[in-house]
């Protein structure tokens, strides 16, 4: 008789990677942060309320066609980090709010007062210590544990970035501003205020995503209201700036001849001296010297 054929077990397929479902493989909502210049948003701070809470539902839409939070999160906020204790945190401060204080904020939309940064600022407001030092939770966006909770101590000195009772200094390095505020300087302040968003601990200071942003015009009130009294104490000039133009072109024939010949101006002569001995003065003098201008 022939052998009979041993009887085989049904084997499953076993599930891989390449059949489980990504969130390429469905289309999805995007939330972006309120400012997007080149750094990684902070969640929940940098996001506004309407934009949360919608995102949370459409979390739970991916969730329902096997999309795990964790993968979809950092798609649906753009660029935000995952950390689930991060998470439940604020969604459980959300869901402890009452309903109006919740309708509120989200009727402020897409809107500076709609951030989650100022929701939480009237929910938990800082708190004074004798040291004048407020201490927030934070966790960690950089630790890609869960658990990795941090305290950051923030100044809440009046002149240090803290949370500011006069309005006269300047949002963004907290010096005080001159008084009065030169025109240009205020319509730049208004500009800046624009592109700048509350600190989500000092609702009185602005905060960009990066320095660059405002270190100018921080720059252009310093001068004002420390270095130019300074210079009119010992009796510096006042530059005319609307009037340069016609003071320089009214010098027309005398600057001709200094350049047809340097040699007969006193600055000139002064700087080749003080370059005796080390480079050949200040860069071009010697093109300016044997070539002229152009």
């Amino acid at each position: 008789m022939p052998p009979q054929p041993q009887s085989r077990k049904a084997v499953k397929p076993k599930r891989t990677d390449h059949n489980r479902r990504t969130i390429d493989d469905v289309k999805h909502k995007v939330y972006k942060p309120a400012m997007e210049q080149g750094v990684k948003p902070k969640y929940p701070f940098d996001f506004y309320v309407c934009d949360i809470v919608d995102g949370h539902r459409h979390l739970l839409e991916l969730q329902a066609k096997s999309i795990p939070e964790k993968e979809s999160f950092s798609r649906v906020f753009r660029g935000a980090h995952y950390a689930r204790t991060t998470i439940n945190k604020y969604r459980n401060i959300w869901n402890g709010t009452p309903k109006a204080l919740q309708e509120k904020y989200l009727s402020y939309g897409r809107q500076a007062q709609g951030l989650f940064s100022a929701f939480l600022n009237e929910v938990h407001p800082p708190k004074r210590r004798g040291s004048r030092k407020v201490d927030i939770n934070l966790v960690s966006e950089s630790d890609e544990s869960d658990n990795d909770d941090k305290i950051g101590q923030i100044d809440d000195s009046s002149d240090a970035g803290g949370n500011r009772s006069n309005s006269s200094l300047c949002p963004f390095c907290d010096e005080p501003l001159p008084d009065p505020l030169d025109p240009s300087l205020e319509a730049e302040l208004s500009r800046l205020m624009k592109k700048t968003i509350p600190n989500p601990f000092n609702p009185r200071h602005q905060k960009a995503a990066t320095m660059m942003v405002m270190v100018a015009f921080c720059h252009r009130h310093h001068i004002a209201r420390v270095e130019a009294p300074k210079a009119q104490s010992q009796s510096w000039p006042t530059l005319d700036f609307e009037g340069l133009h016609a003071c320089i072109t009214g010098l027309r024939e005398e600057l001709n001849a200094v350049i047809e010949d340097p040699e007969s101006s006193e600055f000139f002569i002064n700087a080749r001296r003080s370059a005796k001995g080390k480079r050949k003065g200040p860069p071009g003098i010697d093109t300016f010297h044997n070539e002229g201008v152009g």
